[in-house]
């Protein structure tokens, strides 16, 4: 009886740690990773092709792969060719598909790279009916993550031709981590390929091109950031409602179709629009096409006075995005449609971004659309922008920043600002710019600004306020008292006399410092306002910090042993006179 209580025990345990387990694994941590992380931002049909190569050359160790469809050709060579060089690759790829075409072209394509030496799975329909998320995993370290299946519309070769995609690169391991839980998990219940099962029919080697301008290179920056990732059928539908309630000034969206119903009730994520309307959000959608379902949740939107249009079709193969923008600091990325199945049944994912260097990017693209959608002109004129840079600390304005105005990393132009913290470049073209501020030599800002019409952009850069204050004993201001200040290495950065306060303030970008005065000196970091106060004692050219030890101590020790040796001397020479 001990013995079968024992059992009964041990399996319940191992059941209960089992499931636990499953669903730890299953369910993503909903918590944002602060950070300054470096990414780079792209778009389909402009760049997303020379972006994935890059990242795929990059590669050192590992790639993990979890897609929808995968049919090009050229993006297989270029996992080939990492196979080849010692990358360990593995796929898992989703095998039911809409077209028989695709069915066999992603067959092939797990067919060949099978037999180059990775490891391809096809998704479980267990846990969710479809695999349609769209990311990759490089090195444990860099995570790409996009609404495009790798279809030649999807990442296209040649720019002028294909889809309205939005993509990511996140380089953090931190966020990496995130996927690779999910990936691990997805994986655990894959079905392995094998030759067995089929090697479908070879894609062709056609680039097809187009009328499309490509106007968006991608854009690299590093800053600070939050990042949230989220799947589906985890927390889509939490994380989007949240997003969507933050809004305060604009709602921006790109959505192939929207399902107006879910099981017969409204969709929640179009109830949260029109709240947003309600409380004086400016929200904007552009849909991809014009089908039965489209019009219906058309003429919804118009009716709750949503600004909505269909995506103008002429040069863009096809809307396919995904993305948000919130008051324009807010971005998503993601592969989840706006259908009861992408939000809570499929395997998706995606990511939202906190950012304005970043939400500017993907805003500059969704108004591009917007314009040519409505008919409106894109204008060719140029532009004049003004960069103002202030501190951190006091948000008063810098003067002497070096400003750098960069576009698709090419350095165009320098400036110094003013005494007004002021920089201007005049007769712009449109377009993303970026924007470096050097201080005293040091990085203290960066900004990406898209260039539309004369702006002003306010930069506030890492910069802070030092005060110095030297002081007799008595708490006398000590006017003329010369301070100088080195950076980390030694070097003197520049050395000011205190004014009839008694004081030297100095805007400096965070970092090490050394202060001297006199011949006293002391480190300090600075990362925010900072007043340092010294004492000069009254018998002594020397000033010490107040809560330190006076100089004249110090030079007191210093000179202790000189003293000692004299009076020895003048000792010895007494002795020596009165014999």
């Amino acid at each position: 009886m001990k013995r079968r209580n024992s059992l009964l025990l041990i399996t319940c345990i191992t059941l209960i740690a089992i499931c636990s387990s499953s669903y730890y694994v299953r369910s993503s941590d909903n918590s944002w990773i602060t950070g300054t992380f470096k990414v780079v931002m792209f778009t389909s049909p402009d760049s997303s092709y020379q972006v994935i190569v890059n990242c795929i050359n990059e590669a050192q160790h590992d790639i993990k792969i979890e897609l929808y469809s995968f049919t090009n050709p050229y993006l297989m060579d270029c996992l080939i060719n990492a196979i080849q060089r010692g990358v360990h690759v593995t796929l898992i790829l989703e095998k039911k598909h809409f077209t028989w075409s695709e069915n066999e072209y992603t067959l092939y394509i797990a067919y060949r790279l099978n037999m180059s030496g990775a490891a391809v799975y096809f998704a479980s329909h267990v846990e969710y009916p479809l695999l349609h998320a769209k990311f990759m995993i490089i090195d444990f370290e860099i995570v790409v993550v996009e609404s495009a299946n790798w279809v030649k519309s999807g990442v296209p070769v040649d720019p002028s031709y294909g889809n309205r995609e939005w993509g990511i690169v996140i380089y953090s391991r931190e966020v990496a981590s995130r996927f690779t839980e999910i990936f691990n998990y997805d994986l655990s219940i894959a079905t392995p390929y094998s030759p067995s099962q089929g090697v479908g029919e070879e894609p062709s080697r056609s680039i097809p091109t187009g009328s499309y301008e490509h106007p968006f290179t991608s854009v690299e920056t590093t800053c600070q950031m939050k990042v949230l990732p989220f799947f589906s059928p985890e927390d889509s539908e939490s994380v989007l409602k949240y997003v969507l309630r933050k809004a305060n000034e604009s709602i921006y969206i790109e959505q192939p179709y929207i399902e107006l119903s879910w099981d017969n009730r409204l969709n929640p994520l179009v109830a949260e629009l029109q709240k947003a309307v309600e409380r004086g959000v400016d929200v904007k959608v552009i849909l991809g096409v014009r089908n039965s379902m489209n019009e219906e949740t058309f003429g919804y939107l118009q009716g709750i006075g949503v600004d909505v249009v269909y995506m103008n079709l002429t040069s863009i193969r096809f809307l396919h995005n995904k993305g948000i923008i919130i008051d324009s600091k807010i971005v998503v990325v993601t592969s989840v449609n706006w259908s009861d199945e992408g939000v809570r049944e499929n395997r998706e994912a995606g990511v939202v971004i906190v950012s304005k260097n970043v939400a500017t990017f993907y805003e500059s693209v969704f108004k591009y659309d917007w314009k040519i959608s409505k008919g409106e002109p894109i204008e060719e004129k140029n532009f004049d922008l003004t960069v103002k840079c202030i501190a951190r600390g006091t948000n008063s304005p810098i003067e002497k920043c070096l400003v750098k105005l960069l576009k698709d990393g090419q350095i165009l132009s320098e400036k110094v600002t003013n005494g007004e913290g002021l920089a201007v470049f005049y007769n712009l073209s449109m377009g993303m710019y970026s924007i470096e501020v050097y201080y005293l030599n040091y990085m203290v800002a960066s900004e990406q600004v898209q260039l539309d019409k004369d702006i002003i952009v306010e930069v506030t850069c890492e910069v802070y306020l030092l005060t110095v204050r030297v002081v007799y004993e008595n708490e006398t201001p000590v006017s003329g008292f010369a301070i100088s200040i080195k950076d980390q290495y030694g070097n003197t950065l520049c050395t000011v006399e205190t004014d009839e306060s008694g004081e030297i303030l100095l805007m400096l970008p965070a970092g090490e410092y050394i202060i001297v005065v006199g011949n006293y000196t002391s480190q300090i970091y600075l990362c925010e306002n900072t007043v340092k106060e010294y004492v000069l004692h009254l018998e002594s050219e020397y000033a010490g910090e107040h809560e330190g030890t006076s100089l004249i101590e110090e030079k007191m020790r210093e000179y202790a042993p000189l003293v000692l040796l004299l009076s020895i001397a003048v000792a010895v020479y007494i002795l020596i006179r009165r014999r």
